[in-house]
This record gives structure tokens, C-alpha cells and sequence, in this order.
């Protein structure tokens, strides 16, 4: 019979753990047979190893960070030629041809704002959690959810890195 250390129970010899407490049990002077167990937990040595730790919401925030970005890139990509296929279009449209070529402008400048702060905001994001002791805040969550993209943003405030 075994005797649990932590709860005096009698267990089976069979047993590992404590029929009542559930608690690990070793037979008498096999204390050598005990598993070592660190003073770090998984979390803290990753840390003190890296530097950082990357939760899964850090890790989904980043994806769906990139996935804005390169998204943000390709459409500013297609908007671009497709402007510059327009203007060496020959047109007789008259007065909707300065119209819709000024509205390509403006929104071509939109995109191009749009793929900057995208680009900045992953950029200022993989550098704050590179480092685990920068905290990332709550302004910077709520910016990437309205300009970059809403699930980063959402993923970014449910995130208990920070707290």
C-alpha cells in the first residue's frame, strides 16, 4: 500500500495518484524516482530564454496583421495599373474624363495611406512584442481595429499579455 503525503490516504500499489486528493503518490524512500519539476513554468522560461512570449492571440493578431498589409499592398498594386491603364487610354469623354480621373487620383491616395499605416502598425507591433517588457496599449489595439484590420484589432484586446 502507498500513503499519500499530501492527504494520508491509503492507495493500491498500482496506483500513481491519490484515490481521494488525486494528488501524485510515490512508495516510500523512491524519492529517487520522482520527477524533477522546474521552479519555472513553461511560460517564464520561454520568457527568460527569449526574451518574450508570443500568446495565441499575439500570434492570430500578427497573421491577421500581415494578411491586412499584403491585402492593403495588392489592391494599391491593381488600383495603380489600373490608373495608369486608364490614363494612356485616348478619351473623349469631355468633362467626366477630368472627373473620373481625378477620382482615381484621390482614391489611389487613399490606398497608399491606407498601405502605410497598415505596413507601420505591423511593423510597431512585431517590435513590441519582440520584446516582452514593452506593453502594447489599449490606444494602439483600438487604432488597429478601426484602420488595420477588425479581427487583429478584436484578437489584440482579448489578449492577456499585457495585464
Amino acid at each position: 500500500m502507498k500513503i499519500c503525503e499530501n492527504c494520508g490516504h491509503e492507495n493500491w500499489s498500482y496506483r500513481t495518484t491519490c484515490e481521494k486528493c488525486n494528488m501524485s503518490i510515490y512508495e516510500k524512500g523512491a524519492a529517487a524516482n520522482r520527477p524533477s519539476f522546474s521552479k519555472y513554468t513553461l511560460d517564464e522560461k520561454h520568457v527568460e530564454e527569449r526574451g518574450y512570449i508570443d500568446t495565441g492571440c499575439t500570434t492570430a493578431a500578427k497573421v491577421f496583421m500581415i494578411l491586412a498589409t499584403v491585402g492593403a499592398g495588392l489592391t494599391l498594386l491593381l488600383f495603380a495599373i489600373i490608373w495608369c491603364g486608364y490614363s494612356l487610354l485616348p478619351s473623349d469623354l469631355g468633362i467626366y474624363d477630368d472627373i473620373i480621373g481625378s477620382s482615381f487620383t484621390v482614391y489611389l491616395i487613399i490606398l497608399v495611406v491606407q498601405f502605410v499605416i497598415n505596413l507601420r502598425m505591423t511593423i510597431a507591433y512585431f517590435r513590441k512584442t519582440a520584446r516582452y517588457k514593452e506593453k502594447v496599449g489599449v490606444g494602439f489595439k483600438v487604432c488597429t481595429l478601426l484602420l488595420v484590420d477588425f479581427i487583429a484589432g478584436i484578437l489584440m484586446l482579448l489578449d492577456k499579455r499585457d495585464e
